[in-house]
């Protein structure tokens, strides 16, 4: 059997992958890391595809789409094109909330929109908001305002219609103008943003992440702390919930954040999500098997 773990041109090979491509040689698998965008890459070669780490797709979210699509008529893709489709773009939310799964208001602005944040915002009482863009990675483009802000007003015009740009290590990226999402800010994710990890439909482990001091992203690009965590019976609950709203997932991860009012649904993770195998080095070995299995 011959895996491909996808990243992109340039990605070194990322802890994760490393992890699992050794789990994956102990059962006699042949796997390597290639790039999405790279041409050369015969995609009829392996049994499976496993997109790990393509995490520039943002940049060009159709062709990404068309990628993988690409890729399935030749071999497996994981997670499906279909999926893929669905969950590169953060209108998703707004079908699982349909379903029923608990998560915080979100109000989506249309690319191009003349609506003003204040109309927009008129008697919901938010004191402070979070905007982010529709399409983005490792919470590019997110951003925490007072909700009555000029700044936020401003905002809110640059990434619906001008698009934006987010330094990086060095770098800097340039996003085209998107829809955009509006949400009160949630207090509680100081206290850490829970992440749910499944295969094939399966709970397989859990960790939580904390914002560093003076932050409230959670994602660890950003400097945010992870630790294992032993997950409530309600984050189990909302954990089924949202799997049982969707297609059918080899692997996922379930962010979310413990409220008043529960946990509520912070992202759903389908595409290329960071698995933790280095903290839960045994996980590499349930997903290795998974993948024997299919």
């Amino acid at each position: 059997m011959k895996v491909f773990l996808v990243s992109f041109v340039g990605m070194k090979v990322d802890m994760d992958s490393a992890v699992l491509m050794k789990a994956l040689e102990k059962r006699g698998v042949e796997s390597r890391s290639v790039a999405w965008d790279d041409p050369s890459v015969n995609w009829a070669e392996p049994d499976l595809s496993i997109i790990k780490s393509a995490s520039n797709y943002g940049l060009n979210p159709n062709s990404f789409i068309h990628w993988a699509k690409n890729v399935e008529q030749k071999t497996r893709l994981w997670n499906t094109s279909g999926l893929v489709e669905w969950n590169h773009d953060k209108h998703y939310l707004r079908d699982l909330e349909s379903k029923g799964v608990p998560m915080p208001q979100s109000i989506f602005v249309e690319k191009e929109s003349d609506e003003g944040l204040s109309h927009i915002l008129s008697g919901l009482g938010w004191s402070e908001i979070v905007i982010k863009p529709t399409i983005s990675v490792g919470s590019f483009g997110l951003k925490r305002f007072k909700a009555d802000s000029l700044e936020a007003e401003n905002y809110l015009v640059e990434l619906t219609k001008k698009g934006f740009s987010q330094k990086f290590m060095g770098d800097t990226y340039t996003f085209s103008p998107s829809d955009a999402i509006v949400q009160p800010f949630i207090r509680e994710i100081v206290n850490g943003e829970v992440s749910l990890l499944y295969f094939g439909g399966v709970f397989s482990h859990a960790v939580i992440k904390k914002a560093k001091e003076g932050d409230f992203r959670s994602h660890p690009i950003w400097g945010a702390s992870v630790e294992k965590h032993a997950p409530t019976v309600e984050e189990l609950r909302v954990g089924e919930i949202v799997l049982n709203t969707m297609d059918s997932t080899e692997y996922a991860r379930i962010d979310m954040v413990n409220t008043s009012k529960g946990p509520l649904i912070i992202e759903v993770e389908l595409i290329e999500p960071f698995l933790f195998f280095d903290m839960f080095p045994e996980t590499a070995d349930v997903f290795a098997d998974h993948i024997i299995r299919s």
